[in-house]
């Protein structure tokens, strides 16, 4: 059972992280904007408020891979920065001056705060970036389906080569697939 001053740490944690995420996410968009908004404008059809929605959801798509890449920083950054600011304001003092030592105090709520945006991480690896992972090939402003190239792939289990010219995953279907049967070659198998 974490203490009160355990718990207001963890959130004092998980508020910084939060605000770390959102200044990096506002910061990746208003520079990629400044490049690119000319793409929205020029391939969203509508008016002003189809260009916002289509940002939104191209930026908030991005945000998955932003807040992958960047969440092993973010938490180092916000381990010292939940650490400097129980120093700055004196929290830690009567901890020291009662005989507590300092990773009695600070070790629960920062393993608690670790493990935490660990296991946010690996929801977000698992379920949105493995779902929504092909729109971060999406043009910025088309409304049109990404396709990727095919990379062709054995399957041993049916001993099929897979082939084929293009994926579109919003569809789940292949453009021009091909499946060869390869013949199994005397004592190689």
């Amino acid at each position: 059972m974490l203490t009160i001053f355990e718990r207001y740490l963890y959130r004092q944690f998980l508020y910084i992280n939060v605000i770390y995420f959102c200044v990096i996410m506002g910061l990746f968009a208003i520079i990629d904007l400044f490049d690119n908004v000319d793409d929205f404008l020029n391939q969203t059809q509508g008016g002003t408020f189809a260009v916002v929605v289509r940002i939104v959801q191209y930026y908030s798509r991005q945000g998955m891979l932003i807040f992958d890449t960047a969440s092993s920083p973010l938490i180092a950054l916000s381990i010292l920065t939940a650490i400097l600011l129980l120093k700055r304001n004196g929290q830690v003092k009567p901890f020291l001056s009662a005989g507590i030592p300092t990773y009695r105090i600070l070790a629960p709520a920062l393993l608690l705060g670790v493990s935490t945006m660990v296991c946010v991480k690996m929801v977000n690896r698992e379920f949105f970036l493995s779902r929504f992972g092909h729109y971060q090939h999406a043009s910025r402003g088309g409304n049109e389906k990404t396709s990727h190239l095919v990379v062709p792939k054995y399957d041993h289990g049916s001993q099929i080569l897979i082939d084929g010219w293009k994926v579109v995953p919003e569809d789940k279907r292949s453009k021009r697939p091909l499946f060869f049967c390869l013949p199994i070659l005397q004592g190689m198998t």
